[in-house]
């Protein structure tokens, strides 16, 4: 998989300006001003990551933030994880789920991970069933598959991923994005060690 200046131009235009970074502390606005004013070098930078496998991808930094609407916090659940992964991983992972879109045939139904899909447009979809199902007999059924990410059965992934005709180098980047992931907690001004 090779990376060029137009998959970076779009990743960087699609990327939010206001966000964290994580342990490259690279914000977006800098990689902008990076690839503006030198876009080989950038993409050439990019490029040398993916082949080399460059492990602090797979590294987040995971900052505790309270939630508002709690009495107590001395309960998990009083807290909202929000990890930070490097700014550079998260523009290549949206080239990589870009090029994994154009191969791939995706049901129109499926919301999750998908770009311009969101929460408002399955609302909408279930509004405009029930809508329609008025004059018959209307059951629905939904399914929300709690930590379904964290429990990904990675070889049966890549075999899916396979079986579809995904590109051999992607769904190796991919298995090596999903495993071996690491973190630090950061909490009270202090962080862990990885």
């Amino acid at each position: 998989m090779v990376l060029d200046e137009k998959d970076i131009t779009d990743a960087l235009r699609d990327s939010p300006t206001n966000t964290a970074y994580g342990n490259d502390n690279i914000s977006y606005p800098f990689l902008r001003f990076w690839f503006k004013n030198q876009p080989g070098h950038l993409t050439k930078t990019l490029n040398d990551l993916i082949r080399t496998d460059y492990g602090e991808w797979n590294v987040a930094n995971t900052v505790l933030i309270r939630k508002a609407d709690k009495q107590r916090y001395d309960s998990v659940k009083s807290w909202r994880m929000i990890h930070l992964l490097p700014t550079i991983s998260k523009v290549v992972d949206r080239i990589v789920l870009r090029r994994r879109e154009k191969e791939m045939t995706l049901s129109g139904t499926q919301y999750g991970s998908r770009r311009r899909r969101g929460c408002h447009d399955c609302v909408k979809q279930i509004a405009d069933f029930v809508k329609f199902g008025r004059v018959r007999q209307t059951a629905l059924m939904t399914m929300d598959v709690e930590g379904g990410f964290n429990n990904i059965d990675t070889a049966l992934l890549a075999d899916i991923l396979i079986y579809k005709s995904c590109d051999r180098f992607l769904v190796s980047w991919i298995m090596r994005w999903t495993t071996g992931r690491k973190m630090s907690l950061k909490f009270n001004g202090r962080t862990s060690r990885v």
